[in-house]
């Protein structure tokens, strides 16, 4: 809400605002995108050197755009919008002004009503997402706009991004006859890059492969990345029919019976239609097995009711894509979402973790009723940098309500809070440390 922030944490802080009051329709990743392209989060010095933009800002909004938020004879949809933005968020669109567009979030919004505007909707996949910016967007109107600079900035940040999650990971594949070959191949293009980029440092990982019967790819004994790759690598299609009963079956089996147990637990399934005799009581045993469950459905084949199922229900956790090529460009947001998992601390526990520059660690403890938290940052290599908030999951640089500048820090306990997220941010190339909370 500064006039003038700028970086990837105001980014995405403020992406986290407009997606929490779901008034728009998924735009497969299209906004954060865009912030990049238009003005590298707003670190790009052009951005606000312009002197014909009145109100340069992170996603561009300039007067043109600006007026189709604020024209009702041609859009008069937008009188709901109005209501439901002073509903939730007590924001008045009305009485804003071009120069409103320096707030992140209102620009943020802006962005997204003048794409719910344009009727056109939002391709999934980057190529067409770089057509989609180039031809209603950036420059309108400006033929000579390169939609190639779209997709080389966005997978020069995106293909980079890596990180080392504290998780037990079990992929599920559907390799049933329904799937084209070239899908598959798709899907195990895509897996090798999630691979290639999830670091084992901290955490294990396995492969199950299924169609009329499941079978064991790799288990959490292999624990060579470069193995893995390459059976990901040299993976055959079974091209029989759909039990995705026993895949989810063989995931808690291997789960159960893992002798290093990471506490984090979650399988991943990918398939293109529906089991052929249902998926319990599979599902129901890898829910009371505490294992966390991801679902991505491909293509028209997919049962609503089925893929909500597998992920216990929790509409978050479940994904649909019309085709396999679209994958792709979900690949950024899949890895944040792994190596985004909170980890819960109690008091006088030691939690031991390594790092690399930027990588951000998420944690929650429990506030004690009376007094506070000291919370004791041991370090071993590197540096670090920390935050806090009480009704922020994820806090940063751009949300938080204090940072952790002293160690130990005390965190003052808050009444109207049971629990406090803290947010420990990697500063050098290798960093390794311990975290302990302890109630005072």
């Amino acid at each position: 809400m500064v006039p003038g922030s700028i970086g990837q944490d105001v980014v995405e802080a403020s992406i986290a605002k407009v997606n929490q009051i779901k008034l728009f329709a998924d735009d497969s990743g299209f906004l954060f995108r865009l912030a990049l392209v238009e003005s590298k989060f707003g670190e790009n010095p052009q951005t606000f050197a312009d002197q014909t933009n009145k109100s340069p800002n992170i996603w561009s909004i300039d007067s043109q755009k600006f007026r189709e938020t604020k024209d009702i004879q041609k859009h008069p949809e937008l009188l709901q919008l109005y209501y439901d933005l002073a509903d939730k968020y007590d924001i008045d669109w009305q009485r804003l002004d071009i120069y409103d567009m320096q707030r992140p979030l209102y620009s943020a919004l802006a962005s997204k009503m003048f794409l719910h505007l344009n009727g056109q909707p939002i391709p999934e996949t980057i190529d067409d997402q770089a057509q989609y910016w180039k031809q209603h967007y950036t420059a309108i109107g400006d033929g000579n706009v390169d939609a190639d600079t779209f997709v080389q900035e966005v997978h020069k940040l995106e293909d980079l991004y890596e990180c080392s999650p504290h998780i037990s990971l079990c992929y599920v594949l559907d390799g049933s006859g329904s799937i084209g070959s070239s899908d598959f191949q798709l899907a195990k293009q895509f897996l090798y890059n999630v691979t290639d980029k999830i670091s084992s440092e901290n955490g294990q990982f396995c492969l199950v492969l299924f169609s009329s019967d499941a079978q064991t790819i790799y288990d959490f004994t292999v624990t060579d990345k470069t193995k893995r790759l390459n059976k990901i690598k040299d993976l055959i299609q079974p091209d029989m029919s759909t039990n995705t009963r026993a895949g989810i079956q063989k995931t808690v089996d291997i789960m159960e019976t893992s002798i290093n147990q990471v506490p984090y637990k979650t399988m991943f399934v990918l398939t293109d239609g529906y089991s052929d005799d249902g998926v319990q009581p599979a599902v129901s045993n890898a829910q009371k097995a505490h294992i966390k469950s991801w679902v991505w459905g491909i293509g028209d084949g997919v049962k609503d009711k089925e893929l909500n199922e597998i992920a216990y229900n929790i509409p978050d956790n479940v994904k649909q894509l019309t085709k396999y090529s679209s994958m792709d460009s979900y690949l950024y947001e899949f890895k944040k979402t792994l190596c985004d998992e909170i980890i819960h601390l109690i008091d006088g526990q030691k939690f031991d973790d390594t790092s690399v520059q930027n990588e951000k660690r998420y944690f929650s403890i429990d506030l004690p009723k009376t007094g506070a938290i000291s919370l004791t940052i041991q370090l071993t290599n590197g540096n670090t940098l920390g935050y806090y908030a009480y009704s922020t999951p994820n806090p940063s640089s751009a949300v938080n309500d204090g940072q952790l500048d002293t160690n130990p820090y005390n965190i003052p306990g808050q009444q109207q809070h049971s629990q406090v997220y803290v947010t420990i941010v990697g500063q050098g190339p290798n960093n390794v440390y311990s975290i302990t909370p302890t109630y005072i």
